[in-house]
């Protein structure tokens, strides 16, 4: 089959002219079985995939490994089996796979069998799984967010892969531009690659063209900047819990110190009632801990962002002295309960308060139909209080986080999409979306890394998207939290961005 059948094939199916390139080239030349995608959301990486996998399943491929994200997992699913592959598909799950090896021979790998397996990236670095996996031959393993493959142990899932030569074919996706994974690609000092062959690098963070060879440009993004000023009550909490987050931090390891700092920060400039549940529950914490030799683990006590992050990676150990341990936590309690009470005494929130004089005004600017408003915040807690506090606008209502089942996310978006009015998720609650019928995005909070911005955005800056959208991110003028500034910053940096207001 000639080339120009196969781009005409896929141009059928309804693949972009870059998309359908790519394919056609990862499909017929079999001398790269190691290649890097890298694209900004929106760009069609993982339809792109979803198209190689069919392909290859149809010229006899009996084994393919799809490494995602767990928020990701149960999309690529779904996307795989709405393609109606040769080879069936099982995301697995711990509890599917000890069914798995109940139904194998003792010494024989469950991977040993024909299929498309989905699992996450997090489970799969996991001792039992290692083994197995690098016990079988795999037609095409595909790693989805591929720059999570810098922390130690999921890295070192896909090099005992590579370096028992068990990958015919290797395809990894990333949204992060290519010098960013340098340091990963290339392991250490003189060492050209971590990868038995050259890695073949596809780069779409470029100006992208369509079938006729016409740059599609996208569309330009008018963003606007809403500045509000907390009350002498809200500012008189912040910073006394501000000053008090040290001692805060009793149990958690030095190592991690900053990181606990940082995300009590970023949750107190969210909203009021996402670190009123942070304090709720490191209450919880002191109070089952004191007395107790049980270890201490901040990342299950605390709500994180709905990212990944590598806790997994560090020893949480309990200190050795249990007198001082229980001493430091009755403290700590205090502390709590002080800053509890404060918060008590707050009076208005106006951060919200701006937020939704902001939607009554996009409401009332489009009297001809419903507009539809997407409100993102980094956090699930954020997303409830937002939920119920903006029920008195008398506009539809939805929300989509993390935590909610696919099915339930994917239901409450396609009712927006119909009928317009309020959308508010996380980042992890609407990943893997596509919302470019968005006429109005407000910038609850900002995440702290880039890539998870970049994501965000790429919901609406869409490939084929038909008119710019008008972007809010709120600034607090009281100068409260100092970092809040330079996220709002980074946000104005994005390409296609123009600044009003």
């Amino acid at each position: 089959m000639s080339n120009q059948t196969i781009l005409s094939s896929l141009r059928a199916r309804g693949l972009r002219s870059w998309q359908a390139k790519f394919v056609a080239s990862f499909l017929e030349d079999e001398s790269a079985p190691f290649q890097l995608l890298s694209g900004s959301p929106g760009a069609g990486k993982m339809h792109s995939c979803v198209t190689i996998i069919s392909e290859l399943t149809e010229r006899g491929s009996e084994r393919i490994l799809v490494l995602s994200p767990a928020s990701l997992c149960e999309l690529w699913r779904l996307r795989i089996n709405d393609i109606q592959t040769q080879l069936p598909v099982l995301l697995v799950n711990r509890q599917v796979f000890r069914e798995m090896e109940a139904v194998v021979p003792i010494g024989q790998s469950p991977w040993d069998t024909r299929g498309i397996f989905v699992l996450s990236q997090d489970l799969a670095k996991q001792g039992d799984f290692v083994s197995g996996l690098s016990a079988v031959t795999w037609d095409l393993v595909i790693v989805d967010e591929a720059h999570r493959m810098a922390s130690p142990r999921r890295g070192a899932l896909l090099d005992q892969l590579v370096a028992e030569r068990v990958v015919r074919r290797l395809l990894l996706l990333t949204p992060t531009s290519l010098p960013a994974l340098e340091t990963w690609i290339h392991s250490s000092p003189g060492q050209l690659t971590r990868f038995p062959k050259p890695l073949v690098f596809t780069n779409w963070h470029v100006v992208l063209e369509d079938w006729d060879g016409l740059p599609i440009n996208l569309p330009m993004v008018d963003l606007e900047v809403v500045s509000f000023t907390r009350g002498a009550d809200e500012i008189k909490f912040l910073s006394e819990f501000l000053k008090m987050i040290p001692a805060l931090a009793v149990g958690v390891p030095s190592n991690l110190e900053p990181f606990f700092s940082r995300l009590l920060n970023y949750r107190a400039a969210s909203s009021l009632f996402a670190i009123e549940q942070s304090l709720q529950r490191l209450k919880l914490r002191f109070e089952s801990q004191i007395g107790f030799s049980e270890t201490a683990s901040i990342d299950s006590d605390i709500d994180q962002p709905e990212s990944d992050s590598d806790l997994d990676e560090v020893d949480l150990s309990t200190p050795p002295d249990l007198d001082e341990w229980t001493t430091e936590r009755t403290s700590g309690l205090l502390v709590v309960e002080q800053l509890l009470e404060a918060l008590d005494k707050v009076t208005s929130d106006e951060k919200l308060k701006a937020t939704k004089r902001l939607i009554r005004l996009i409401v009332d600017s489009r009297t001809d139909r419903m507009p539809k408003i997407c409100i993102f915040s980094t956090y699930a807690d954020t997303v409830l209080y937002l939920h119920s506090a903006t029920d008195d606008l008398g506009i539809n209502l939805f929300k989509a986080t993390g935590v909610s089942r696919l099915a339930d996310r994917q239901a409450a978006i396609s009712q927006f999409l119909e009928q317009g009015g309020l959308l508010i998720g996380t980042n992890a609650g609407l990943e893997g979306t596509t919302l470019e019928q968005v006429t109005h995005v407000i910038h609850y909070d900002l995440p702290s890394d880039p890539r998870a911005l970049d994501q965000r955005v790429g919901r609406f800056d869409r490939y084929g998207r038909g008119e710019p959208y008008t972007a809010y991110v709120l600034r607090d003028g009281s100068g409260v939290i100092d970092f809040e500034v330079t996220s709002v910053d980074s946000i104005v940096s994005l390409d296609r961005t123009k600044i009003r207001g």
